[in-house]
């Protein structure tokens, strides 16, 4: 097989992972953002104990900038 066949398949190969990690990151924040929501508005939230709820948040605020700024960067 020709190198030039090789060299796009690869280069295929390569997007299509890119694609897939961004599509899980997306999926991953949505989440992440839907569990910060919860944490902070929810009246069922109070009932945790508050510093064990206080170090999610912040915990989850930090990962979601994260994916955000990673997202930003793959633009």
């Amino acid at each position: 097989m020709s190198r030039a066949f090789v060299k796009e398949d690869d280069d295929l190969q390569r997007f299509r992972e890119e694609a897939m990690e961004e599509s899980q990151l997306r999926e991953w924040l949505a989440i992440q953002e839907k569990k910060l929501a919860f944490l902070k508005e929810s009246p069922k939230a109070l009932e945790i104990d508050p510093e064990k709820r206080q170090q999610w948040i912040c915990s989850i605020e930090k990962d979601v900038k994260r994916c955000r700024d990673i997202l930003k960067n793959s633009e």
